[in-house]
């Protein structure tokens, strides 16, 4: 599972420099719509499916329940104490 989290994070990474290289319309990583701020939150989205692919690609890596609960809990807690709470309050 590690050396495939590596990889697939060096592809994800890949990804993102050619974002950055993007010069023009032919190695353009997004459409222009795709980065229109979200009105409802204020802000760009994009973030949000790299989070979601890097998750799936987690998801289907593990090879048992237990490491599908185990990943679940990583993630769960990530969330609740880190982006919405603190380890001191944990979000709801």
């Amino acid at each position: 599972m590690k050396d495939y989290a590596v990889s697939r994070s060096e592809q994800i990474y890949g990804l993102m420099a050619k974002l950055v290289r993007s010069i023009d319309h032919e190695s353009a990583f997004c459409v222009g719509g795709d980065a229109i701020p979200c009105i409802m939150h204020g802000g760009n989205r994009i973030h949000e499916k790299l989070f979601v692919v890097v998750l799936l690609d987690a998801w289907d890596s593990c090879v048992t329940n237990s490491d599908r609960q185990r990943l679940i809990e990583i993630v769960e807690n990530y969330i609740n104490c880190g982006v919405f709470g603190m380890p001191e309050s944990r979000a709801q």
